[in-house]
């Protein structure tokens, strides 16, 4: 049987397309996966940020209390 040439680049076609979809489908994927990434280190920044923004407070008091008695 003599299979046309028309049927054959349709198959190919049909797998070229199959082919773009999943790569599009893991470029989109990749996509999420970095954005998600993203945000969880901008969330640890923020939060280390505003942990370091107490410590520097809780500091500030205790030598701010200490020279009070210093001076008294």
């Amino acid at each position: 049987m003599i299979i046309p040439i028309f049927w054959v680049n349709l198959e190919c076609k049909t797998i070229i397309m199959a082919d773009n979809y999943i790569e599009k489908q893991y470029d989109e994927y990749l996509a999420r996966k970095a954005a998600k990434e993203n945000a969880k280190k901008a969330a640890f920044r923020r939060q280390l940020k505003a942990y370091k923004e107490k410590l520097a407070r809780e500091k500030a008091a205790c030598l701010g209390a200490s020279a009070d008695e210093e001076h008294q």
